[in-house]
């Protein structure tokens, strides 16, 4: 998988995860049957698997998808090879999955994050105290920044180097899924945040542009963290996270005039389909926008019972 089909380590670690499940779900559980054998593995026994991520897990149909799809993989793999004759998951097809539309923050709510995350300005010789209180929301604003300019994914953010950014043409090359580089536009108002979080960055010898307060390469985990925390201070209780804020961008791009092939193109996705789910959010915005501002489209406006029409004709 990671040699090669290229994909991410992290889409590695989670079919590894999956497969692992498999084998020891109360279904297989390798450990108590000592008869186990992959070549006698047949797709009755696969699909008792699933009924049971289903019925007793109670797996979302998302999550039961990611399973078969490491199992037609892995299987498929050991036909190919040679191990097994036929692959069992051969005929498996996906659970349908009517997931609702992703969660995005309004154009006034990402205002009110930022202004939330705004730190003071930063003085010309910043003393100790002054950054051990500071330094940290520096650093933050310019994430929630760079996060809302270019739509970037939380992996690909902490996986910015110092060299990545080009402040003169407005760019930030990233590496996105599948180790597929591409740039991404980013705005004055980022590019300003970046430029006040460097001017504060610790020199050390370290080629991740953002930082733990150890001087470590910053992780996924306190990206969330910290946006949590941020959200809470800008009185959000909307559930986000920082795929929220990529939503956001894609939006708010869409219904700021943007086309559909520009969004595919700035948020990296491989096929144009993946980028049509935005004008879905966009039609139900408008749907929302349209009921809240149209006189006659409340219900408050239609006579509350079937006899008062009666009554007004009398």
């Amino acid at each position: 998988m990671s040699v090669e089909r290229n994909l991410a380590p992290r889409t590695v670690e989670e079919y590894t995860e999956d497969l692992h499940h498999f084998l020891h779900s109360k279904t297989i559980d390798i450990e108590k049957n000592q008869d186990f054998s992959l070549a006698n593995l047949d797709e009755r026994t696969i699909r008792e698997y699933l009924a049971e991520l289903k019925q007793v897990l109670h797996y979302t149909p998302r999550s039961v998808n990611r399973k078969i799809a490491c199992l037609k993989s892995y299987f498929g793999f050991l036909e190919k090879d040679g191990f097994i004759k036929r692959s069992p998951a051969e005929k498996l097809k996906s659970v349908k999955d009517h997931r609702p539309l992703p969660k995005v923050l309004s154009v006034d709510d990402m205002t009110a994050l930022l202004a939330a995350v705004a730190p003071m300005e930063i003085p010309k010789k910043p003393t100790a105290e002054w950054l051990r209180k500071n330094s940290k929301l520096v650093r933050d604003r310019a994430i929630v920044e760079l996060f809302y300019a270019s739509g970037i994914r939380v992996s690909e953010l902490v996986g910015l180097n110092l060299d990545a950014v080009d402040f003169k043409e407005k760019t930030a090359k990233v590496l996105g899924k599948g180790q597929k580089e591409r740039y991404v536009l980013i705005n004055d108002a980022s590019v300003e945040a970046l430029k006040r979080y460097l001017s504060i960055r610790p020199e050390i010898k370290n080629s991740a542009l953002f930082l733990s307060r150890r001087g470590r390469r910053i992780s996924i985990r306190m990206v969330q963290t910290l946006l949590k925390r941020h959200l809470k201070r800008a009185g959000i209780h909307k559930p986000a996270s920082p795929h929220t804020l990529r939503h956001s961008f894609a939006t708010h791009m869409l219904e700021g005039g943007a086309d559909l092939v520009t969004i595919k193109e700035l948020l990296g996705h491989a096929n144009l389909s993946t980028t049509q789910i935005y004008t879905n959010i966009s039609i139900s915005h408008m749907k929302e926008t349209y009921r809240k501002s149209h006189p006659r489209s409340s219900e408050q406006e239609w006579p509350a019972k079937k006899g008062s029409l009666k009554k007004e004709k009398e």
